[in-house]
Order: C-alpha cells, then sequence, then structure tokens
C-alpha cells in the first residue's frame, strides 16, 4: 500500500505544461539565463510556480524548449553557417568572440552550440582568433623621458590602421613637447603619397617646418624625407624673394600631393 497514493510531496503537485510555462522558460533562456536555479526562482516569484530542479529538467525536455545543450534548435549546417556569418559581417575588426556571437543569438531566440559556431566562426574568419589573442597586441613598454628643447624641435608621424578593415586609415603627426597637431583621415596609411599629403598639409596650416621628423622605417614615410630636407634647404635662403617663392612653393606641393585624396 502507497504511503502518498495522491503523489503529493515538498514541491506541490503536479506542474502542468502549458504554453506560458513554455514561454517564460524559454524568455530566461533567450536572456542567457541558464543557471537552472535561477529559473527555478524566477518561475517562483514571478508565475508562483514551484519545482525541483529535475522537474525544471523534464519540464525543458517535454515542451521541447530550445536549448543550446538540448540541440533542438531545428536548423541546417547551411542556416547555422547564415546565422554565425550575419553576425560576422556586423564585426569588421574580428573584435567578438564565439561567446559573444552564441548570446546574441540566444536574444534572437536561436540556441546554438558554442562549438558548432566556434568551428563556423574558424571557417568563415580564421583570422580573427589570432586577432582576439592576448599576445596579438603585446607590445614591449618602453620606460624614459621624452626630452624636448621646444615646440617644433621635432614632429612624429604615424599611421594608426585599426579602422583600416572598414575603409578608414589615419595618419597622425604630433610636436614631441606635447601638441596633437593633426590627425588626417586618408584612404591607406601605409601610401605614400596620402601620408605626404598629411605631412604637407600640417606644414601649410602651421606655416613653418620642424627642425626634424620622426617616422618609423616604413617605405612610405620616403617622400616626407625627401620634402623636409628640401623644405629646410629652401628655408635656409636668407633673400626675401627666395622666401617668398618657398611659400609658393609650399602650397604648390600641398596641392599637388592632395590630388585624389582631399582638397587643401
Amino acid at each position: 500500500m502507497s504511503h502518498n497514493p495522491e503523489g503529493n510531496n515538498q514541491h506541490g503537485g503536479k506542474i502542468e505544461r502549458t504554453p506560458e510555462l513554455a514561454n517564460a522558460i524559454q524568455g530566461y533562456l533567450n536572456r542567457n539565463i541558464k543557471n537552472y536555479d535561477h529559473i527555478r526562482n524566477l518561475l517562483s516569484v514571478e508565475h508562483n510556480i514551484d519545482m525541483s530542479k529535475r522537474s525544471l529538467t523534464r519540464v525543458i525536455g517535454d515542451l521541447q524548449i530550445q536549448t543550446a545543450r538540448l540541440r533542438n534548435h531545428g536548423l541546417s549546417v547551411e542556416e547555422i553557417v547564415q546565422c554565425v556569418r550575419e553576425k560576422l559581417i556586423l564585426d569588421p575588426t574580428c573584435g567578438r568572440g564565439p561567446a559573444y556571437i552564441q548570446e546574441s543569438l540566444k536574444l534572437e531566440g536561436i540556441h546554438i552550440p558554442i562549438n558548432d559556431i566556434r568551428a563556423v566562426m574558424k571557417m568563415l574568419e580564421p583570422e580573427g582568433f589570432l586577432i582576439r589573442h592576448p599576445d596579438f597586441h603585446r607590445r614591449n613598454v618602453h620606460t624614459g623621458k621624452v626630452v624636448s628643447i621646444g615646440p617644433n624641435e621635432t614632429w612624429a608621424l604615424d599611421g594608426h590602421e585599426k579602422l583600416t578593415a572598414i575603409g578608414i586609415s589615419i595618419y597622425g603627426i604630433r610636436d614631441r613637447w606635447g601638441k596633437v597637431l593633426k590627425f588626417q583621415v586618408v584612404p591607406n596609411a601605409r601610401n605614400e603619397y596620402a601620408v605626404e599629403y598629411a605631412y604637407l598639409r600640417v606644414v601649410f596650416e602651421s606655416g613653418g617646418i620642424p627642425l626634424t621628423v620622426s617616422t618609423d622605417k616604413g617605405t612610405e614615410t620616403g617622400g616626407i624625407y625627401a620634402r623636409q630636407v628640401s623644405l629646410r634647404h629652401a628655408r635656409d635662403t636668407p633673400a626675401s624673394e627666395s622666401q617668398r617663392d618657398h611659400v609658393d612653393f609650399w602650397r604648390y606641393d600641398v596641392i599637388q600631393a592632395s590630388r585624389g585624396f582631399a582638397e587643401p
């Protein structure tokens, strides 16, 4: 003879498998709430439904609620690839990993196992895993003092290519004394004519040249070196007429270098 013929226990009576219960649990999972204890607490507070963790597992299976673990998303391989591809298009800098892609898909009610997402990402965008590796951007930190005798002693020039993937490059020019002179948007920070234009534009706007310029060893800086040497040589000419011609020479150089990039 059964001591509990009605089947009641500390968790209450039998839990009805209703569409409202399915929508509630699916909503929690779509919000990336995947801890079963947390889901049980939310069901108790928001819907006055109490159940054990084991009962919750059974309810999820009985109601065919989508979870990444159960692999019941109902998508073909082609559809999974398309879902991941659409998310990767929104991330041209490759900064988002499989966990982010999985969570963003969950918000749309699509639950794909993270291993499947990772496999698709390795197929579509293998370089992204290298870019996101912690050691990829590691650089040696150089310690020491920056010494400058005054403004316009040295201009430091360098390209910034973090946005090149979306078609934007920036060439920066900074006075070592401490002032940023220009952040010039260029089509390509490794193009000799583009960086030469950025340098000549700052020369034109400043009305003069520095004693020296400091750049890396990139091949695109050859034109800047030639301009700096020639302009310093022209500036050394004492005749006022030559100096006037020198100013016209700056303007001519800026116009010539800017063709195809921007107007001076």
